[in-house]
C-alpha cells in the first residue's frame, strides 16, 4: 500500500515555515524529523494559535 498524496500535509502545516511548505518535492527520501524537532515545532504553532 502507498502512501496517499496527502501523507505529509501536517507535516508541511505544522512543522514547516510557510515558504518552504509551498514547495512540493517528489523524492523518495527525505531528513527524519526528530522528536525534539517535532515537539518544539507543534509547541510553537500552538502558541501561535492561542
Amino acid at each position: 500500500m502507498r502512501d496517499g498524496p496527502d501523507e505529509d500535509q501536517w507535516e508541511r502545516q505544522y512543522l514547516m515555515e510557510p515558504a518552504d511548505a509551498r514547495v512540493m518535492l517528489l523524492a523518495t527520501t527525505h531528513m527524519t524529523l526528530t522528536d525534539d524537532y517535532i515537539a518544539k515545532k507543534l509547541q510553537e504553532q500552538a502558541i501561535d494559535e492561542a
